[in-house]
């Protein structure tokens, strides 16, 4: 099983470093902007991951708690 998990925060990289015996793609809008929906439909259609966990959060100023 192919699980993607989108966001390297807290959350993303607590669940990234679970031991598995599934693939875990792990990346975070600076690997990849899944912000531009076309860009990551195609992404999405390529890799073909079984799981995707949306993991990813906007912080600004002033932060958002």
């Amino acid at each position: 099983m192919k699980i993607l998990i989108l966001g390297k925060g807290y959350i993303g990289s607590y669940l990234a470093k679970k031991e598995t015996k599934h693939e875990i793609t792990h990346i975070s809008k600076n690997d990849f902007d899944y912000s531009n929906y076309s860009k990551f439909e195609e992404y999405i259609k390529r890799e073909m991951p079984d799981w995707i966990i949306n993991c990813s959060g906007y912080t600004g100023k002033p932060n958002v708690e």
